[in-house]
């Protein structure tokens, strides 16, 4: 028995039933417990006799004690007392295709399909996400060492307009020129002969969910906004982006080298400096600085938009920004978004309560954790509901929820192409 073991709860499926034995195998107690079914577990069993085995992981639960061959003891992340059981472990061969499997017997059981998205979905179309494993933002933030929220704000519309344009232009023309990866038309295909239909709720601000088809912006509640549309700095009024407005602005290509000589801006002044080894942050007289500008010498400001490139503006000439929720926003116009959350809410209030509602949501993160919480309220909306938490590397869903497939490890299209494939 030494070395690393796995097993999985012995309970009976679909009644969440967990049968008490005692040794002779004859059923002692019945109990109710919550979703066990299926929970795989490492145990680190290095003693040749244990008596007490710590579990190593768990899907779904933070950490089960083990004392002579039973589970005596199952807690939750805040070492609250879920359940006290006494059950033998079952030893069973382990293969991470059991949550994908899940997935695909609930979305082949399921009536509508309501798809989540967060910053985690784009990362195959390329994208970077703002936290985690993916990040990969705006360039200039490291010589600014800034964090991207810091820079997602509208304020910089007023203090630093060039910079505020060269940071949304940047993120704009990954997104307007990238292309939805093929998950998204899985998605789709998943929910569209469905009973009641689907809906697409995202975080992100991409666009790419309007232009898949079988979604498009009637089945769609973009929470944030989306880069595709435009508004004033102050006021009231929405239109459709011109990319050629995009286009034309002039924004230096940050084409620097690790060692380069540069000359960076610091309280106003310009001063001598060498690029990093990770290529953006600034060395000043050997130290790492926080700075304000960058250029070669006697060279265009990489960090902004060049001073001859006229930047967007409204009709009547007013400053310009996108239509898109940032920190600390207090000047975004939400007509379309409540549009789009009411659209939703009519949606879901359509769906008899008792219907079989998949919730598939995937790359939503924790740090702004809107669409998870809309995930799990939602969840607990609908008593006989399925959420599918694909998340590459925080997939747990709460114990409230009663039917929960963390879905970990694993990147977007990669998981959504193995429970297509199995639907197949």
């Amino acid at each position: 028995m030494a070395g690393l073991q796995q097993f999985k709860l012995d309970t009976a499926w679909p009644y969440d039933i967990l049968n008490i034995r005692d040794q002779g195998g004859d059923v002692k107690e019945t109990m109710h417990v919550k979703m066990l079914r299926g929970a795989i577990f490492e145990v680190d069993t290095e003693a040749s006799e244990p008596t007490r085995w710590k579990l190593v992981t768990l899907r779904g639960k933070d950490q089960i004690l083990f004392e002579d061959g039973y589970v005596v003891k199952v807690y939750d992340g805040n070492r609250t007392l879920v359940e006290v059981t006494r059950t033998e472990l079952v030893p069973t061969e382990v293969s991470e295709e059991t949550p994908l499997t899940d997935a695909a017997q609930a979305l082949k059981e399921a009536d509508a399909l309501l798809i989540t998205s967060g910053a985690g979905m784009g990362v195959d179309s390329g994208l970077g996400t703002f936290r985690g494993r993916n990040s990969g933002v705006w360039p200039p933030l490291k010589a600014m060492q800034k964090d991207f929220s810091e820079m997602s704000c509208p304020n910089w519309f007023g203090s630093d307009p060039r910079l505020a344009w060269a940071f949304w232009h940047f993120r704009h023309q990954a997104y307007a020129l990238g292309t939805p990866h093929a998950g998204y038309s899985i998605l789709a295909k998943w929910g569209k002969d469905l009973k009641y239909g689907l809906f697409s709720a995202t975080s992100n601000i991409d666009g790419h969910w309007a232009r898949t088809e079988g979604v498009g912006p009637e089945r769609l509640y973009e929470c944030h906004g989306t880069v595709m549309r435009m508004q004033p700095v102050h006021g009231d009024g929405i239109w459709a982006t011109d990319p050629a407005e995009y286009a034309k602005l002039n924004v230096p290509s940050w084409d620097l080298s690790p060692g380069e000589h540069v000359e960076v801006q610091i309280s106003g002044g310009w001063i001598a400096a060498v690029v990093g080894a990770d290529g953006g942050t600034m060395q000043v007289s050997g130290q790492s600085r926080a700075v304000q500008g960058v250029r070669r010498a006697g060279g265009p400001d990489l960090m902004r938009v060049s001073a001859d490139s006229e930047l967007p503006k409204c009709r009547d000439g007013r400053p310009a920004r996108p239509n898109v929720l940032m920190f600390g926003d207090w000047n975004v116009d939400c007509a379309i978004i409540d549009e789009q959350y009411d659209a939703m809410k009519h949606w879901l209030s359509s769906i008899p309560k008792d219907a079989r509602l998949v919730i598939v949501e995937v790359g939503a993160g924790t740090a702004v954790s809107t669409i998870r919480r809309l995930s799990e309220s939602t969840a607990q909306r609908f008593p006989q509901s399925a959420l599918i938490r694909v998340n590459l590397e925080d997939s747990k869903v709460p114990s409230s929820i009663r039917r929960s497939i963390p879905v970990g490890g694993l990147g977007a299209l990669d998981a959504l192409s193995r429970i297509d494939a199995l639907l197949s």
